[in-house]
């Protein structure tokens, strides 16, 4: 069975244009998000809990994550202070 390489050239031509236009629509997307946290106030906020179960070596925790629900930003993200951790 034969394989034209001239089809397998413009094939990977072809590939490679389409990479090129994701790189730079990623970019696009990437100044897009920049400009937005820049000029959100962040005027609402959800707060998130996310429990880690302990395992034999180390203890359970809870991580409370606040983002603003506009530019999808992290304000905070912490350990929950009163959350008392446990082994498996």
């Amino acid at each position: 069975m034969s394989v034209d390489v001239t089809s397998l050239v413009m094939d990977k031509y072809h590939l490679n244009e389409h990479i090129k236009k994701i790189e730079y629509h990623e970019k696009c997307i990437a100044e897009l998000q920049a400009r937005l946290e820049r000029r959100c106030t962040h005027p609402t906020v959800v707060t998130t809990e996310k429990y880690n179960g302990g395992g034999y070596d180390y203890v359970s925790s809870v991580r409370i994550t606040k983002t603003c629900t506009l530019c999808d930003k992290v304000l905070e993200s912490y350990d929950d202070p009163k959350h008392r951790g446990s082994h498996a």
